[in-house]
């Protein structure tokens, strides 16, 4: 980091929160405006509600609990088969990044 970047961030520390949350602003307008990377960062600024998020993304409503149903589960193997496979594999994956 640049002693000049030093200096600018000591300022900005020593501003009122409003006043660093009105700083981001206008670096980011400046940026949207003279960079074309940043198009996307108003949308970051103006965050939206769940409300909204939720309304873009829609979560069917289960009617019926077997449509929830795999049929790519192996026949001959139970819950307890898969979970002590998962359990080796972790445990074979740990020793391989730990010494």
């Amino acid at each position: 980091m640049t002693q000049q970047l030093q200096m600018v961030l000591e300022a900005a520390r020593a501003l009122p929160p409003l006043e660093q949350i009105e700083l981001i602003q206008e670096l980011s307008q400046f940026l949207q405006e003279n960079y074309p990377f940043a198009v996307n960062a108003a949308t970051f600024w103006s965050p939206r509600s769940l409300a909204e998020i939720a309304d873009a993304h829609p979560v069917p409503e289960v009617k019926d609990i077997l449509t929830l149903a795999v049929d790519f589960w192996p026949k001959g193997e139970s819950p307890d088969d898969f979970i002590a496979f998962l359990t080796e594999r972790r445990q074979i994956e740990i020793k391989t990044i730990l010494p």
